[in-house]
């Protein structure tokens, strides 16, 4: 019964599944890599391959666990829902989870060292959710030790999962990530409320992320000089860029930012080699940089590599960090584009917002 009233309660239009059974189809109105069936006793939920959106990643069949399995399902992986027992193997979800009232749920999370939130630290260090290790390099031991039923990976292109696909427990295609904007990953939370039971809460946090959304890139649509951007560091000899369709090529987009890569189509990150990205952004006239506490001035900068100092940004000091062991831009940014759209509406365009609105994980390099 559960299932069904979720169901009801979003927007739906009649559809078929693969079996020929009647259903209603969920409607997403930015998420392009997700798509929901609500039947009669189970719905069915489909993944999309990221790197060819013609061809499924993954099907998924959704009973309640409150109600008898039907007697007749489709071919797919089996979750009973609400889902009780899940192993995160990003913090990512972290914050969603607990801003859906469903941290209760969680049994284990990957890559610790990355959480911020108080509340999940202290819940890892005294037991209460174990530590399965790294997301490349997860336990197997610790992921039987946590009972889980479900486990929330991201998947990679043409890649597998090794062990972990061998012992059992069923795998969530956590395709999110790969969204071709913002909001189409963060309005994947209310796939994951329908999966905890959760629906009609996620529909309306959704909806109020929306709004703030659009509100800020309505605030700045207008604009007439839109200041170029680059973004983030070379890892050893390769510099990573966001593409064009990534999350954060758009918010630069959308804050009224001329994004240096906006001629790059792709939904990830472009690997480049220094001189490309020092030709393109030498002149640009501001810099975003997300590190991990290994540097924060100009100085540091320098030191590292000389070659930085030769953009225009580093010389006229229009360099903002976002240190992501010192705030929770992971934990929080996917759910919640609009709080990174401010800060990035707030650099690149003060004009537009008030003289104390102060950003929350981008600050002035020093």
């Amino acid at each position: 019964m559960l299932a069904v009233m979720i169901c009801f309660l979003f927007s739906c239009q009649r559809d078929k599944t693969a079996e020929g059974n009647t259903g209603t189809s969920q409607r997403f109105d930015y998420a392009r890599l997700i798509e929901m069936t609500c039947c009669e006793g189970y719905d069915v939920a489909v993944i999309r391959n990221p790197w060819d959106t013609t061809k499924i990643l993954q099907q998924y069949v959704l009973v309640s666990r409150n109600r008898p399995l039907p007697d007749s399902l489709p071919e797919g992986i089996l979750l009973k829902i609400p889902l009780q027992n899940v192993v995160m193997s990003s913090v990512v979800y972290c914050s969603l989870w607990k801003e859906l009232g469903a941290e209760q749920s969680v049994s284990g999370i990957c890559d610790t060292q990355y959480l911020i939130s108080p509340y999940w630290r202290q819940a890892v260090e005294k037991g209460d959710v174990i530590d399965v290790g790294g997301s490349m390099n997860m336990s197997i031991e610790k992921l039987v030790l946590s009972h889980c039923e479900v486990i929330l990976l991201s998947p990679f292109n043409k890649g597998s999962y090794g062990g972990i696909e061998k012992i059992g427990i069923p795998i969530l295609e956590c395709a999110d990530y790969m969204e071709s904007s913002p909001l189409g990953r963060a309005e994947w939370m209310r796939f994951y409320g329908h999966l905890l039971g959760r629906g009609h809460q996620a529909d309306s946090l959704f909806r109020q992320v929306e709004k703030a959304y659009m509100a800020l890139k309505d605030k700045v649509a207008d604009v007439r000089k839109r200041p170029t951007v680059f973004m983030d560091m070379k890892v050893g000899d390769t510099w990573y860029q966001p593409g064009a369709n990534s999350t954060i090529g758009r918010l630069v987009s959308d804050a009224g930012g001329d994004y240096v890569f906006s001629d790059y189509p792709q939904q990830g990150s472009v690997p480049l080699p220094f001189e490309t990205v020092l030709h393109r952004a030498e002149k640009a006239d501001m810099w975003l940089i997300r590190h991990n506490g290994r540097m924060a001035t100009y100085s540091s900068l320098a030191a590292e590599d000389e070659r930085y100092t030769c953009f225009s940004a580093w010389k006229n000091q229009r360099i903002w960090v976002c240190d992501t062991y010192s705030v929770p831009f992971f934990e929080d940014i996917p759910f919640h584009p609009e709080r990174l759209l401010k800060d990035f509406v707030r650099i690149m365009h003060p004009e537009r917002t008030g003289r104390n609105t102060e950003t929350v994980y981008y600050t002035e390099m020093r």
